[in-house]
């Protein structure tokens, strides 16, 4: 099996995950949901509304666009150490977005979320910190692809359906380090919660790419700086604990991580 189609098998088992998964998973939700609030007047979220104003009700996608911004726009959103990236500031605007339009539960929510961290996990974990290290910003990177399979799978995709997701979000992943500092940097996170939910909506159609894009010939492992044998991690994927209830998991932060807007760690 390519890594594209282990982690769509492992979304389409329905993990299960432990109580204490899910209650840190809801305490993210909340922290997401307050940066988003206190984000929502920052000169990179106006901006972003006033650029998509044009709809009278805007689709999922660009609903996630604008509170994912939000969501990142003071930098008080938390950090996840295997994504080398602000995984919630993503994956809570991108599935609540989809959530609304599906009427989903609360409980589908909080699992959507869960397996879009740990699909962040697996791709951060592959390509390694030489990624990060070589100038990509993981929010916009990993943040898309792993969220991506967060979204197909609440959307009730089936495996192939989760699979042909993560593809098409390889090629819409992006996002580099040289823009921290500048309004640009918090709609990295928007734009990488907007293309997750727009892989999903494109792969529901049948639309297909390579299976294995991330680790294959011009793939993202050889084109986005990856390291290290990730093969040797790969085993360990579907049966380690949730990245969650680590301590390099998800860091939520008690003071921004930059103030205001310097090349920090993630």
């Amino acid at each position: 099996m390519t890594v594209i189609e282990s982690i769509a098998a492992w979304c389409a088992r329905e993990p299960r995950f432990s109580a204490d998964a899910h209650r840190l998973a809801r305490e993210a939700i909340s922290d997401t949901l307050a940066c988003l609030y206190a984000g929502q007047d920052d000169f990179s979220t106006l901006a972003v509304k006033q650029a998509w104003a044009g709809y009278e009700k805007p689709p999922a996608a660009i609903v996630a666009l604008i509170n994912a911004t939000a969501a990142h726009a003071i930098d008080y959103d938390d950090n996840f150490g295997p994504g080398m990236s602000h995984a919630s500031a993503v994956l809570v605007p991108a599935l609540l977005a989809v959530a609304l339009e599906e009427n989903a539960s609360g409980e589908a929510l909080v699992k959507a979320y869960l397996i879009g961290l740990q699909a962040q996990a697996f791709v951060g974990e592959m390509v390694s910190s030489s990624h990060y290290t070589a100038g990509w910003h993981g929010t916009s990177t990993i943040g898309c692809i792993g969220t991506a399979a967060g979204v197909a799978w609440l959307k009730g995709l089936d495996q192939a359906g989760i699979a042909r997701t993560l593809s098409i979000a390889v090629s819409l992943a992006g996002g580099v380090k040289g823009q921290f500092g500048t309004p640009l940097k918090p709609f990295h996170a928007g734009m990488a919660a907007r293309n997750a939910v727009e892989a999903a909506n494109l792969a529901a159609t049948g639309m297909s790419g390579r299976l294995d894009i991330l680790e294959g010939e011009m793939g993202f492992y050889e084109l986005f700086a990856g390291s290290g044998r990730w093969q040797d991690k790969a085993g360990r994927w579907l049966t380690d604990p949730h990245h969650i209830i680590e301590t390099t998991g998800v860091m939520p932060k008690n003071i921004p991580a930059a103030a205001p807007r310097i090349a920090c760690w993630m």
